[in-house]
């Protein structure tokens, strides 16, 4: 900055900068442009918290694909917001759309990690992609810490019948059962474990050891 000339002859110890006309204008001017940016920067928080406010609530609808436009619009100006991440994931998943639900929530589940509802459905789609050890890593890191956490019950026995281990895919379904036992969803699910169970063991020719009276077949006619 640039010291008046009569402030200069007072010396150095006594003297101090005073700006000229060409230094107020640019101090005035980087003043304006920061009013300019933060005037710019509220509008950008008032625009992100906008559109995900309405995502939330077409998502609170299932209305995932109204809620994944409003979420696009909003991360725009936020691209490592944790929460629109993890929303925009959820919905691709909910819309059957693997592929983007894993991008979004990869990156959510690296932002902050532990979400169980994202972990789960990460574990599903690892599933779905023939990868039963991380689907199986994903519903024990929930368990570990919510060992009622149904969703990822349902998800560790998809992966003990996949890794054709259905007995105990059965226990992990009787103790939905025991959670939930009022839902016919749960029981059916057993159902579908104790009849892997049954046909594991009759190609083996083990003993049927399922806890349940199976129905013996009728006798063959000769």
């Amino acid at each position: 900055m640039e010291v008046h000339p009569r402030v200069a002859q007072l010396g150095p110890q006594r003297g101090f900068p005073v700006p000229t006309p060409a230094g107020r204008r640019g101090f005035c001017g980087r003043v304006a442009l920061l009013i300019l940016m933060c005037a710019m920067s509220n509008g950008c928080d008032s625009y992100v918290r906008r559109h995900a406010d309405q995502g939330d609530l077409y998502f609170k609808d299932r209305k995932y694909r109204e809620a994944v436009a409003e979420y696009l619009k909003a991360i725009r100006f936020s691209a490592n917001n944790p929460h629109i991440l993890r929303q925009l994931g959820l919905a691709h998943f909910n819309l059957g759309e693997p592929r983007d639900a894993f991008t979004y929530l990869t990156k959510s589940e690296l932002l902050k990690p532990g979400d169980p509802e994202v972990r789960v459905s990460l574990g599903k789609i690892y599933l779905a992609n023939q990868s039963p050890d991380e689907a199986m890593r994903a519903a024990k890191l929930v368990l570990a810490s919510d060992p009622r956490n149904a969703d990822a019950l349902d998800l560790l026995a998809s992966v003990y019948l996949v890794q054709n281990e259905p007995a105990k895919a059965v226990e992990t379904y009787r103790r939905l059962v025991e959670l939930f036992p009022r839902s016919a969803e749960r029981h059916f699910a057993l159902g579908v474990g104790l009849m892997a169970l049954v046909f594991q063991s009759d190609r083996s020719g083990r003993p049927r050891d399922v806890g349940e009276r199976v129905t013996p077949r009728p006798p063959r006619a000769s």
